[in-house]
């Protein structure tokens, strides 16, 4: 989802190219009979919001997949640094 998206193709991000892609679903894949997209898609949610509760508080940037969408939102925290490599 994130490289999807960083890379320009985040309105690719729908149920059934997730299914097809990600879960090896056919493409005649019915969201609507196969929950599988967004039961996964929920379960990523809480894990993120567990992660920078409890894990990452002083991560410069936080990821969230919205709900409604599984287009990833990036956002520089207030006060943050970010690490640059290279020259």
């Amino acid at each position: 989802m994130v490289e999807e998206t960083l890379t320009g193709r985040g309105d690719r991000l729908k149920a059934i190219a997730i299914a097809t892609d990600v879960f090896g679903r056919g493409l005649d894949f019915d969201a609507m009979n196969d929950p599988v997209v967004r039961i996964e898609a929920g379960r990523l949610r809480r894990a993120l919001e567990r992660y920078y509760l409890l894990s990452a508080s002083d991560d410069p940037v936080i990821i969230d997949i919205p709900k409604g969408t599984y287009t990833p939102t990036f956002t520089r925290r207030e006060g943050a640094m970010v690490a640059r490599t290279g020259c």
